[in-house]
């Protein structure tokens, strides 16, 4: 099962967004292979639906949540 989260950074040690409009990254965790999956978001300008956007981004990338 992989697990995905907005962040401001692309590794592990990465701290959760406080919003998801002004995350900087998408990243995607195999907890099992500790394999990680991180893309920049496009949309972290805040701007209107930003975080829809990076939301349904994050999902295409295949986590369950």
């Amino acid at each position: 099962m992989k697990y995905g989260f907005l962040a401001d950074n692309n590794h592990l040690d990465a701290n959760i967004a406080d919003r998801m409009s002004c995350a900087d990254w998408l990243v995607v965790v195999d907890p099992d292979t500790l394999s990680i999956e991180a893309e920049p978001a496009l949309h972290s300008s805040g701007g209107p639906g930003a975080g829809i956007k990076a939301a349904a981004r994050l999902i295409d990338m295949g986590p369950r949540f």
